[in-house]
């Protein structure tokens, strides 16, 4: 369990510190519900998934999906979802709604 009081390394560190954490300092933009499930999804590749999955979550809260190009290093498996999220109008219940967002990611990423 991370410590809520220690701030997570960002892109903006210096050096071999920034280093060192990449892919990772793309947790950050992530709710830490998410945090385990984006680590342990097999789908991609993590330096793609993680920041992805920070877009898709700000698209998914707008009420829309993301840029096809958004697809975490595996475009077969993204447009799947997208198919399904689209088929089952998933965007108007994630809109303005970041609860119903991390919901619906959460389960994408348990899926792949």
């Amino acid at each position: 369990m991370f410590d809520a009081d220690v701030p997570v390394a960002d892109a903006a560190m210096p050096g071999r510190a920034a280093a060192a954490n990449a892919p990772f300092h793309h947790l950050h933009a992530l709710p830490r519900a998410l945090w385990q499930a984006a680590l342990v999804c097999s789908s991609g590749a993590t330096d793609r998934r993680l920041p992805d999955l920070s877009c898709w979550q700000r698209a998914l809260q707008a009420g829309r999906l993301p840029d096809a190009g958004r697809d975490w290093g595996d475009p077969d498996a993204c447009a799947a979802l997208r198919g399904a999220i689209t088929d089952l109008d998933l965007c108007a219940l994630t809109q303005g709604s970041a609860a119903m967002a991390r919901q619906v990611l959460g389960v994408m990423l348990w899926h792949l």
